[in-house]
């Protein structure tokens, strides 16, 4: 493989246009044209730097070697972006869209990582500061956390994870948090662009954060009670029914 093709190769990988290439390194899309194509080779300093952003060798760069990592202990994972505020005219793994990368193991079959902001899936123990490792794909799947990017309001477009459901002939969003109200999928002008496979946390959770989710609307009575509940080893289907069964108690004496 020549170097012009292995560049074009690392270039796409990280969903880079020969643009987005060219102002990371101070020259104009031609001159990455003519890299790619064999006409030009860049100087010397310009090869260690395209090395060291694509974290491979030079020899891998020149397609001396098919050995890609610096260090052999890296052979089963993969370098995935870490995605920061989506600019709303940019295709999700556009350059400008990523703060960062992690290596991750290769199994998890994943393309791209959300940073979680706040506490809208606290009930799925998705935590605030979480980094979601998503598999792109954009045709959800009911009961499936989905990563859903809604239509900008201006110059960002709001991205985050919410639980999917085909409910009658009108699709769902909804939180892991009674905090937040459900969404309508089609009329919010939400797009699916991935759904989760796995989380990874920086840090022990606080207790707080499972108190706080039992504080339902911030009335501290329902957490006796539900702790209550658990006690006496009462489901939560448990305590539905019997609600439901007063509650018809007295819509009937009501009615008399």
């Amino acid at each position: 493989m020549s170097f012009g093709s292995r560049l074009r190769e690392l270039r796409e990988n990280r969903a880079l246009r020969q643009e987005d290439l060219g102002k990371l390194f101070t020259v104009g899309k031609s001159a990455v044209s003519q890299w790619e194509n064999d006409i030009r080779v860049p100087d010397i300093n310009i090869i260690v730097q395209l090395a060291k952003y694509f974290e491979c060798s030079i020899d891998y760069l020149f397609g001396l070697s098919n050995d890609i990592h610096h260090n052999p202990n890296r052979s089963n994972m993969v370098k995935l972006p870490i995605l920061g505020r989506v600019h709303a005219g940019l295709t999700l793994l556009a350059a400008d869209n990523i703060e960062e990368y992690l290596y991750i193991p290769q199994y998890l079959s994943a393309d791209f990582i959300l940073k979680v902001s706040g506490d809208s899936m606290i009930g799925a123990g998705i935590l605030d500061g979480d980094l979601a490792i998503c598999r792109e794909s954009e045709e959800p799947q009911s009961g499936q956390i989905i990563v859903v990017r809604r239509k900008p309001s201006g110059e960002y477009s709001d991205i985050s994870l919410r639980y999917y459901f085909k409910e009658a002939s009108q699709p769902v969003l909804k939180s892991a948090n009674p905090h937040y109200p459900n969404s309508d999928y089609q009329a919010g002008g939400y797009k699916t662009v991935g759904h989760l496979v796995a989380i990874i946390r920086r840090g022990a959770p606080d207790y707080e954060i499972y108190t706080d989710y039992l504080t339902i609307k911030d009335n501290e009575e329902w957490l006796g009670v539900i702790e209550t509940a658990a006690e006496y080893g009462l489901s939560p289907q448990d305590i539905l029914s019997s609600v439901n069964v007063q509650a018809k108690i007295l819509k009937r004496l009501k009615g008399k």
